[in-house]
Parts: structure tokens; C-alpha cells; sequence
């Protein structure tokens, strides 16, 4: 499939970033995403049966349970950028895998192809993806899956980190219908159709 050239004479292109207020109320709701995120897994683990009754903890059996919810929410992470991935690629762009330091303590995976770009349909398909397809897969493992337990925070954790994509998601939507929408580490470059001067 042919992509339009990054730029072209009849284009306006700008990039688009979340300034300080978006990443206050990005901070904000994915604190808040995070709560009520647990408070589902929670709900659901009860709905299966798997929190009735009393539960007894031993130090081994915490210790399984927090190297196994680590594991699994570095796993989710992982697969979370490869289905973003596997979207680019299905809309025939070539995605590139890295990892950085948002701020001190606070690494992050990302996806990106840049100098591709998207329809706003597409895009939002791609940014929404792994967003929609890993939280109804950890919730059905909650509510039917082995150890129920360990999916609860990881569920918790990717509902929480999905506002990066949500702002991109809204950042593609904002946009005028044929405007193209090119990927970036940061955030997304949009590709305006110049309006003909009358």
C-alpha cells in the first residue's frame, strides 16, 4: 500500500505534543484509571469466587504473587508496543522498537514509524489497539483464567498507561476529515491539506 510522502507542497504539517496542563491531566486521570482499575480487577475476582472466603498469605505464597505480577505486567508492556506494531504493519508501515527515560525512576516502551502516515481512522485503530484487545484478555483471565490474582494489577497498570494513547487517540480525532497523521516518539505529526486560497 502507497503512503503519501511525510510532506508534500500541499501540505501543512505540525507537531502536536501534550503540553504541561494534558500531561496534569494525563498524571491525574491515569492515577485515577489505576484505583479504578483495581477496583474492577477486584470486583471481577470476586464475581469469580476467587476473593470469597478467607484467604490465607504466607511469605512464599506473596513472594509468587509479586514475581508473578511483575512478570506479567512486563509482559503486558511488551505486548502492549508489539500490537501497535502489528498494527503499523498491517497499514504498511514499518515500525521501530525502543525504550527511553520519561523522567527519573520512570522508563517507558514505545512504537513508532516515523516519516508513515495514517488516515485518522487508521490511526486511531492503531493507537487504541493493544488497549482494547490486552484489557478485555486480562479481564477475561480474571474473571475465568488460572491464578486469578496475578492479572489484578497488571490489569490495573495497562488501564492506567492507556491515557498516552487516549491523548493520541483524541489529538487524531481533533483533526479535519483527509488529514493524514504520521507517528512520532513524543507525540504525532498531523499533515494538514492546504486550504486553496479564495
Amino acid at each position: 500500500m502507497m503512503t503519501p510522502p511525510a510532506e508534500s507542497p500541499e501540505d501543512d504539517a505540525c507537531s502536536k505534543t501534550p503540553g504541561e496542563r494534558s500531561r496534569a491531566w494525563m498524571a491525574a486521570l491515569g492515577t485515577g484509571l489505576l484505583f479504578v482499575g483495581a477496583a474492577i480487577g477486584l470486583g471481577v475476582l470476586a464475581w469469580h469466587g476467587a476473593a470469597s472466603g478467607i484467604m490465607v498469605f504466607t511469605a512464599r505464597k506473596m513472594l509468587k504473587l509479586m514475581a508473578g505480577t511483575t512478570l506479567i505486567t512486563i509482559g503486558t508492556l511488551a505486548l502492549h508496543e508489539l500490537l501497535h506494531g502489528v498494527g503499523m504493519l498491517a497499514l504498511g508501515a514499518r515500525p521501530r522498537f525502543g525504550a527511553g527515560v520519561m523522567t527519573p525512576g520512570l522508563p517507558y516502551l514505545y512504537t513508532t514509524c516515523e516519516g508513515h502516515t495514517f488516515s485518522r481512522s487508521q490511526y486511531i485503530v492503531v493507537a487504541a489497539l493493544p488497549n482494547v484487545v490486552i484489557n478485555i484478555g486480562l479481564l477475561a483471565l480474571i474473571a475465568w483464567g488460572p491464578h486469578a490474582a496475578w492479572w489484578v494489577l497488571p490489569f490495573a497498570i495497562h488501564l492506567s498507561g492507556g491515557v498516552g494513547d487516549a491523548w493520541l487517540c483524541w489529538a487524531a480525532w481533533a483533526e479535519q476529515p483527509g488529514t493524514r497523521i504520521e507517528d512520532q516518539r513524543f507525540g504525532v505529526r498531523v499533515h494538514r491539506r492546504r486550504q486553496p486560497v479564495t
